[in-house]
């Protein structure tokens, strides 16, 4: 797994928390 694929997937992570606890 490359850098930029380990970005995205944090990204998409602090997303979904960001929606649950908005």
């Amino acid at each position: 797994m490359t850098w930029d694929g380990n970005f995205l997937l944090v990204s998409q992570l602090l997303l979904i928390l960001i929606l649950e606890f908005w």
